[in-house]
């Protein structure tokens, strides 16, 4: 009596947990699934050369994730883990595409090309700081690059583009060439810019 109650309640009782266990990790293979299509996202990304240092690490733990799983049967450790995977694999992808715009800023007329203008200018003399500043975000860039820190190169090449742009504007009106409508609005909209342009005419010879 007695004895087999118990015993079918402890049965039951196991194959509930049991039960629970394979939902649990049901769950889990649906998450690595979506994370290992965000390895594929990345994987197959423009800029999946730039990123693979930083994805093949957590690809790697990520192939371990499920046979871990079911030698420990904690799939409560396992799922965090996975969380914190989907939340860099996801910075990664955002990565990918900010780099992908560092490299078209970079390589636009008035990114990296902007230097070579600047420098061979017949009044490069007048905006030499502007050159030797622009020359050392380029530089700055280059190595936050490498550090995959590209938010920050980024705003060194928006920098660039911002000081490019005045510079060259100043040259030309040394030179006694009007400046562009265009050109002028672009700084009238930056913050502190009617200021800049005020210092540039400063700047300027008396017959300019």
């Amino acid at each position: 009596g007695s004895g087999a109650k118990a015993a079918l309640k402890s049965a039951i009782a196991s194959l509930e947990a049991a039960d629970e266990k394979m939902s649990q990790y049901r769950m889990l293979e649906q998450s690595f699934k979506r994370a290992m299509e965000l390895v594929g996202k990345i994987t197959g990304h423009a800029q999946s050369g730039y990123m693979m240092p930083l994805v093949l690490p957590v690809q790697t733990e990520l192939m371990t994730l499920l046979p871990d799983a079911i030698a420990s049967g904690d799939m409560q450790a396992a799922s965090q883990k996975l969380e914190g995977y989907f939340t860099k694999l996801n910075e990664y992808l955002q990565m990918a595409d900010d780099y992908a715009t560092y490299l078209t800023k970079r390589a636009d007329p008035a990114g990296e090309p902007i230097l070579d203008k600047l420098e061979k200018h017949d009044h490069r003399y007048a905006i030499k700081p502007s050159i030797d500043s622009i020359r050392k975000k380029l530089a700055d860039a280059d190595k936050l690059i490498a550090e995959h820190k590209v938010q920050d190169a980024l705003k060194l090449i928006e920098e660039v583009h911002k000081l490019g742009l005045s510079a060259n504007m100043l040259a030309d009106m040394r030179n006694n060439d009007k400046p562009s409508p265009a050109d002028v609005q672009k700084i009238l909209e930056r913050p502190g810019g009617a200021e800049e342009l005020d210092a540039m005419i400063d700047q300027l010879e008396p017959d300019a």
